[in-house]
């Protein structure tokens, strides 16, 4: 095994033998979710406003009532998930007085940095895909309005990658 697979691996086990990831997953996935309703909440309403304006069912763009914003705040969101995820990283191996050890074993620097680093993005991009499945599963339920995943995942990584 790699010594960036072995540093991967002791950091997922510390991560999810502590409470910390579950914490902080479900505070991402309560927030999003809260904001994911709050947005469907609004695009409901404006949705009968124009039904009782227009006299018909309003042709609605869901990409851009629903999903744009919550990606849009799930990127605010994220900044403060990310640092809560990773100053842990090294603060840990302050506190455990593990760090004189990290460093004088025969590992470089930049595979320990590149081992915590896939750590991170590790346990980061779980709680997303947790996200986007949620996302996805309630988008596909509904019977009256259809949305392709085509620009739905166009607006999902549009919205995660520039959020302005």
């Amino acid at each position: 095994m790699s010594p960036v697979g072995a540093i991967v691996r002791k950091e997922l086990r510390t991560y999810f033998v502590s409470p910390v990831a579950y914490v902080v997953a479900s505070v991402f996935l309560l927030l999003t979710g809260l904001l994911s309703f709050l947005a469907i909440a609004t695009a409901s309403n404006r949705s009968m406003q124009m039904l009782r304006v227009q006299g018909n069912l309003p042709e609605l763009n869901l990409n851009e009532l629903v999903f744009r914003p919550v990606f849009y705040n799930m990127a605010v969101i994220l900044l403060l998930v990310v640092p809560i995820l990773t100053m842990r990283l090294l603060a840990e191996e302050k506190k455990l007085k593990t760090m004189e050890l990290l460093v004088t074993s025969p590992v470089t620097i930049t595979e320990i940095v590149v081992g915590k680093f896939v750590e991170a993005l590790t346990v980061f991009f779980s709680s997303l895909v947790t996200r986007m499945r949620a996302l996805v599963s309630s988008c596909s339920e509904g019977e009256v309005i259809r949305v392709s995943c085509l620009p739905l995942s166009r607006t999902a990584v549009s919205g995660l990658v520039m959020p302005y």
